[in-house]
């Protein structure tokens, strides 16, 4: 930053600056002290080199006895300096301080930082490039840190909210044009932790001797840093894809395809670290593979279409700006039921037909063999826990507990998941 301004330093004085530098990493606990020695030596080596740039005011200064001669040692000059000598007014440094900076920008502080909210869109620059395989500490805080961030901040690009609400203050509509980069940043550190399953993905190659006489490789086994950051990976997706605009997971999901079928993956922890990534996808999004078989002839608590609701809402209806991290009452909780419907239990009815039934009347042959069957049992258990709910039961009087007061059984309740199977029955 000095040489870029035009200021030239000689070897020797490159040398003093590296031992500097050395001296601020070593005496941590003399922080406050070295910083203002610092400050002063390069302030000296600042002065000699600008005059070495203009001879000629050089030689006046000399005259007037504006510059010191540098000493031979670093630390003699180091030990000559007093911490509460003040910066002199000629000083190079001057035109490059905060406080000269501030008056001619006419950076008014208080009225453009009201909130502190700017941070985080920097704090998720910063995370992002805290995801290294080279040091696992610092890359599993990145993406917890991560985590916490993308669950108190919907994950979409709300600019145009500075069209459609006229009460935004200032902060805030600073606030929703910086949030056009939030799907990119998304989109980051889904690549970046792509990446260090790519990077755990690589083996070294290994001959038939090393693994005689062993059920399973144990050269690929997982350490435990690397579960720690299994874990962490699959929280920072879960959340990634749970509190995030249907069209950015979309192209997340995408990306996830393309990842799968483009890598080779040999390791134990890099295949059960894509595959975990694979189910947070799929079982935390808006929309996936969550209806299958045993899902959709049920009624259970869905957890995440209020949240995709919200999420899916236009701008002009809500600022989500005013939602970070906000605070909820229990009584603006919902829940919400998925009770089969119509088509969910067509899906039903045409799976059970196309590998169900067929492997029913397959089981009539006599000479089947024991693969055969044991495939054949495995459809049926698959086929009879998933949609058990879709057959009707038969009529029988209600049960009652003489240990509880809560009624078990309501007559007159229809179960929705029963399908009309017609001429099977």
């Amino acid at each position: 930053f000095i040489e870029a301004h035009g200021f030239r330093f000689s070897r020797s004085d490159h040398i003093k600056l590296i031992k500097l530098m050395y001296l601020v990493m070593v005496k941590k606990d003399q922080w406050h002290d070295v910083v203002h020695y610092a400050a002063r030596a390069l302030e000296k080596l600042i002065n000699t080199a600008d005059d070495q740039r203009n001879p000629s005011d050089a030689a006046s200064a000399k005259e007037n006895g504006k510059i010191e001669e540098l000493p031979a040692k670093l630390l003699m000059m180091l030990g000559t300096l007093e911490p509460g000598q003040c910066r002199s007014p000629e000083s190079p440094l001057a035109r490059y301080s905060l406080q000269k900076l501030s008056t001619e920008n006419k950076w008014d502080l208080k009225s453009n930082f009201t909130t502190f909210r700017f941070h985080l869109f920097y704090f998720l620059e910063i995370l992002l490039a805290g995801i290294d395989i080279n040091d696992v500490s610092k890359a599993n805080i990145s993406i917890h840190n991560l985590t916490l961030i993308f669950y108190i901040m919907p994950i979409l690009d709300y600019s145009e909210c500075v069209q459609h609400h006229k009460d935004l203050t200032s902060d805030e509509k600073s606030l929703c044009l910086l949030s056009a980069r939030l799907p990119v940043l998304a989109e980051m550190a889904l690549d970046r932790m792509m990446g260090v399953i790519q990077c755990l993905a690589i083996t070294a190659p290994k001959d038939s001797s090393s693994a005689l006489g062993n059920f399973k490789d144990e050269s690929t086994k997982e350490s435990e840093e690397e579960r720690v950051l299994k874990k962490a990976i699959d929280r920072c997706v879960t959340a990634l894809f749970t509190n995030t605009k249907y069209a950015i997971t979309e192209k997340l999901s995408r990306k996830v395809l393309d990842f799968v079928k483009t890598n080779q993956f040999e390791t134990q922890l890099a295949t059960d670290m894509i595959s975990s990534l694979i189910a947070q996808m799929t079982y935390s999004g808006s929309i996936g593979l969550w209806y299958m078989l045993y899902m959709l002839s049920r009624i259970y608590p869905e957890n995440t279409r209020y949240i995709a609701d919200r999420l899916e809402r236009p701008l002009k209806d809500w600022v989500p700006i005013r939602e970070w991290g906000k605070m909820y009452d229990m009584s603006e909780a919902k829940m919400a039921w998925y009770v089969p419907g119509e088509k969910g239990k067509e899906l039903v009815e045409a799976l059970l037909k196309k590998f169900f039934f067929p492997v029913v009347e397959s089981l009539k042959n006599k000479n089947m063999d024991r693969e055969s069957l044991k495939k054949a049992f495995t459809i049926l258990n698959f086929g009879f826990s998933g949609a058990v709910t879709c057959f009707a039961l038969p009529s029988s009087p209600p049960f009652k507990s003489p240990h509880s007061v809560l009624p078990w059984f309501k007559p007159d309740s229809i179960n929705p998941s029963v399908v009309h199977w017609g001429t099977l029955f």
